[in-house]
């Protein structure tokens, strides 16, 4: 069990940097006048809540972290 959870912790932790670097990266790129405009209409289908959802994992991930031994955690207990 103990390499479950911290198998998900990895797992989490790197999905919250993708989403940091699509967020700097991407998103960024479609905020430059340089863009152009048939790419920027796009934005909100490409990424329509991204900041939303890295919100939400980056706190997740960050209580899943201080969470006590895996052999005394209850899921309910995560929120």
């Amino acid at each position: 069990f103990r390499y479950v959870f911290a198998d998900i912790l990895e797992s989490e932790r790197s999905y919250v940097s993708d989403l940091q670097r699509i967020i700097e990266i991407y998103l960024y790129e479609l905020t430059r006048q340089e863009c152009p405009w048939f790419v920027k209409e796009k934005k909100d289908l490409l990424f329509s809540n991204i900041e939303d959802i890295f919100a939400f994992h980056k706190v997740y991930v960050s209580r899943l972290g201080k969470l006590p031994s895996p052999h005394f955690i209850r899921f309910d207990s995560i929120r």
